[in-house]
C-alpha cells in the first residue's frame, strides 16, 4: 500500500509525529531515570543504543503504530479528521493567544500550578482537547525532568560523599 501525503502537511499528518515520538521520548526518560536509580553516575556512548532500543521496543508496538495511523486519520481513512488537521494548520486563527500557548514547560512550582489550574478549567468547561493534551504534555515533561534532576542530584551527593 502506498500513501501520498499532501505537500507541506506532514507536520499535521505524519504518523510518527502524531503517535510515536512522544511515547518514545517518555519511555526513554523513564529508562534514564531507572538507569540513574540503578547506581550509574552517567550514561556513556555505548549505553545509549541499548537504552534507546529498549525504549523503541516499548513504543513501537503494533497497537501504538495502528493508533498513530488512526490518529492522523489516514488508516482507516477519515476525510474529516485529515481535513480538520489541515485546516487548523493552514487557516490562521484570530483568537487571542491562550495562557497555555505562552507558557513553556514549567520550571518553577508556580508555573506548574498555573498550567495545572488551566488544564482543570479545560476539563470542567469541556474545553479544547488539543489544549488539554498540550497542558498535560507540559506537566508530564516537567515531571520527568524533575525526576531525572532528583536522581542526578542524589548520585552527585553520593559521589561527593565518597570522594570526601
Amino acid at each position: 500500500m502506498v500513501f501520498m501525503l499532501p505537500a507541506h502537511s506532514t507536520h499535521l499528518t505524519q504518523p510518527l509525529d502524531i503517535g510515536l515520538f512522544g511515547p518514545l521520548q517518555r519511555y526513554y526518560g523513564v529508562l534514564l531515570a531507572e538507569w540513574f536509580k540503578g547506581g550509574y553516575p552517567a550514561i556513556f556512548r555505548e549505553d545509549f543504543i541499548p537504552l534507546l532500543q529498549q525504549a523503541r521496543e516499548r513504543t513501537y508496538t503494533l497497537q501504538n503504530i495502528k493508533g498513530a495511523w488512526a490518529g492522523t486519520g489516514l488508516v482507516p481513512y477519515d476525510r474529516r479528521k485529515v481535513q480538520s488537521r489541515l485546516d487548523k494548520g493552514v487557516i490562521p486563527r484570530k483568537e487571542p493567544q491562550s495562557p497555555l500557548r505562552v507558557l513553556k514547560t514549567p520550571k518553577q512550582s508556580h508555573e506548574f500550578r498555573q498550567i495545572l489550574k488551566y488544564s482543570e478549567q479545560l476539563v470542567l468547561q469541556d474545553g479544547s482537547k488539543e489544549l488539554l493534551l498540550s497542558a498535560l504534555e507540559k506537566l508530564s515533561k516537567s515531571g520527568i525532568q524533575a525526576q531525572v534532576q532528583e536522581v542526578v542530584a542524589k548520585h552527585e551527593t553520593t559521589f561527593f560523599k565518597k570522594v570526601s
